[in-house]
Parts: C-alpha cells; structure tokens; sequence
C-alpha cells in the first residue's frame, strides 16, 4: 500500500488504522445519503454524486507516486555525486595501492 511506502515506520500502523476508518466512514456516509438524493434526483445523477470520490482517490494517489519517484531520482542524484566527489579525491590523493 502507498500508506506502508510514505509513511513513518513507526507510525504505519497509525496510518493504517486511519486510512481504513476514513474509508469506512465515507462508505458509512454515502449508503445514508443516496437513499436520501434517490428521492430528489434521477439515479443517473446520483450515480454521478458518488464518482468524485474514487476520481480524488485516483489524482491523490498518482500524486504521491510521482512525488515517491521524484524523491528516489533525487537520492540517486546525490549518490552519484558522492562518487563522482570521491573518485575525484582518489585521484588528487593517489593513494597507493597496498
């Protein structure tokens, strides 16, 4: 789950926990209401009611992954660095080989 990738280790249970009860909050939530809006709106709008959440979920989600992945290029980047500095030193210094 993405939760277990960005979250504290120690906290990911935390975040677990949290997760799954906004989860079935929102579903508690939307059973209520549709019921409610059936008597006032045609199904087909209703239907449509329901789909920004899942389409949120989606956008949130590709979010954080690019974030994840611009997050690892960036560590690449300075592990990269951190050779190129070391091979650098290496050769100033030349140091003898034993």
């Amino acid at each position: 789950m993405i939760t277990e990738m960005i979250s504290d280790r120690t906290l990911v249970g935390t975040a677990l926990t949290i997760q799954t009860g906004s989860g079935f909050l929102i579903s508690v939530i939307s059973i209520f209401l549709v019921p409610l809006l059936s008597s006032y709106i045609s199904w087909t709008w209703l239907f449509a009611f329901l789909s920004p959440g899942p389409l949120c979920s989606i956008l949130c989600m590709v979010k954080i992954l690019m974030m994840e992945r611009r997050k690892k290029r960036k560590e690449e980047e300075v592990e990269e660095e951190e050779v190129e500095v070391k091979e650098a030193v290496e050769e100033e210094v030349q140091v003898p080989k034993q």
